[in-house]
């Protein structure tokens, strides 16, 4: 599989060079032990495409991959008429054997959390609109509970997170037959458990509340869009 930063021409090789890419971009976000770093060590060092491989094996029915073409570092999923779009920490293209196509959206993390909440969002965005009337964030919200849990209004999921709703948008607006949404959680040594569990009861919440339970980490987000799930896989170091 071959790899590029972000929506440039420019490949990646090994491990180093994905380093020297995403710090000339984003160095505050490059700490060992940390999500990017972390990522990068996976994917480059530690089989981490085939680990990737057998955990959607083992969701596909009467199919399986027969490659992944290429993946993209801080891919920026456009999913609505605003400004930015969903920035996937990599986004990864494939193809199954039975020829359908496959998009990855993976969200790395080792115990960040999935942001704010939809209530506290709308919160800051009504302060937003009060110093900048012609803030768009509110209406984003609003749109994006309308598209992604077919509501008029996000008061109802509004003690969900924020980021896994963003999330799911940028994912399945992505042109391809499956999508599925890989949460990669990494237990290096800045792991600490009490955060982690929170982050995935945050997960679990979300998840229950738009599709249906396939197992303890994976959900079916068909009634959202066909072919469509999210997994949360843990990576011990």
């Amino acid at each position: 599989m071959k790899y590029y930063f972000k929506k440039t021409k420019q490949e990646i090789n090994n491990y180093d060079e994905w380093e020297k890419c995403y710090i000339q971009s984003d160095e505050k976000h490059w700490e060992e032990g940390r999500s990017a770093q972390s990522l990068a060590d996976f994917m480059m060092r530690r089989n981490g495409i085939e680990i990737i491989t057998n955990v959607v094996n083992d969701l596909l029915e009467n199919d399986s991959i027969d490659f992944f073409e290429y993946g993209i570092i801080e891919y920026e999923s456009k999913f609505d008429e605003f400004k930015n779009g969903r920035k996937q920490d990599i986004a990864i293209w494939g193809k199954t054997k039975s020829n359908h196509s496959i998009h990855i959206g993976v969200e790395a993390k080792v115990d960040e959390e999935f942001g704010e909440t939809i209530e506290d969002a709308i919160k800051e965005a009504e302060k937003a609109l009060k110093n900048t009337p012609n803030s768009k964030k509110k209406e984003r919200i609003e749109k994006l509970s309308k598209k992604v849990f077919k509501l008029s209004s996000p008061e109802s999921i509004s003690h969900l997170r924020y980021q896994l709703l963003h999330y799911t948008a940028g994912t399945i607006e992505v042109n391809a037959d499956i999508h599925i949404m890989l949460i990669l959680v990494f237990k290096t040594s800045k792991y600490q458990d009490a955060k982690g569990k929170e982050n995935f009861r945050d997960f679990e919440c979300y998840m229950k509340s738009l599709g249906d339970v396939v197992d303890e980490f994976t959900y079916d987000l068909g009634r959202l869009k066909e072919s469509t799930f999210a997994i949360y896989k843990e990576i011990v170091y």
